[in-house]
């Protein structure tokens, strides 16, 4: 990703058994497509798959700030923020599942960490959740704009909502990609999102969630220099 030209990597910090403790449905399933078709898998199998101990966490920051990358990640725990905040985390994304969560909302956003919520619900939940985030002086927010499905249908992303958040809210507007291939971001810059977030994978035919909608490692940089390039070439609208 460094060599890519990318400027983060985002993940999902979860220790050894919180997994167990975010899924009340232990038989709970995600349905979602793959190379070979549609699949369903059990929601608890997948988590656990990315539980990882404090060292290992540790560690995995300290390799990609010396790649010069951010280390972002969503957290759904209060007791995991003093901890990330320990290892240096650059921001903290709550989940649209958690934008509800007053105190969590408020824990993030109280330690000064910057913060990234997720503006899939409605426009209310966004405000109070921001409302905490300013009443905590905490001002460093992204919102960002995250269609559901895995992959998202393009008729159900509504690239629009990027102008209409940023219409609303005076803070950058992010887009968090679930569609496959690229051009829906290409579409999001134009729309004047402010940051992507695209998930990466070394194989796309990998039979499991998220990897058909990722972009493979040799496709990261010609997508990076795609994004500069458009960004570059949105110039000044007063020209004329």
């Amino acid at each position: 990703s460094a060599l890519a030209g990318a400027d983060a990597i985002k993940f999902q910090t979860l220790l050894p058994g919180q997994s167990d403790k975010l899924i009340n449905k232990k038989n709970l399933k995600i349905s979602f497509k793959t190379s070979k078709g549609h699949k369903n898998e059990n929601m608890l199998e997948i988590l656990q798959k990315r539980e990882l101990p404090k060292k290992m966490w540790k560690k995995l920051v300290d390799y990609l700030h010396k790649q010069g990358l951010a280390f972002i990640t969503t957290v759904s725990f209060i007791d995991t923020i003093d901890f990330l905040k320990e290892i240096k985390v650059d921001a903290i994304k709550i989940s649209k599942g958690d934008i509800n969560n007053v105190f969590l909302v408020n824990e993030v956003s109280k330690k000064g960490i910057p913060i990234i919520l997720d503006g899939r619900e409605k426009f209310s939940d966004v405000e109070k959740a921001l409302k905490i985030c300013e009443k905590n002086k905490n001002f460093q927010v992204v919102l960002m704009h995250c269609p559901s499905g895995y992959p998202a249908e393009s008729a159900g992303v509504h690239l629009r909502a990027i102008s209409k958040i940023k219409e609303k809210f005076d803070y950058p507007v992010g887009y968090a990609d679930h569609s496959p291939n690229d051009i829906m971001n290409y579409g999001a810059i134009s729309l004047g999102a402010n940051m992507l977030e695209k998930t990466i994978t070394s194989n796309k035919k990998t039979d499991r969630v998220e990897h058909l909608m990722s972009l493979e490692i040799d496709e990261l940089k010609n997508f990076v220099q795609n994004i500069n390039e458009l960004q570059n070439a949105m110039g000044n609208p007063n020209i004329l």
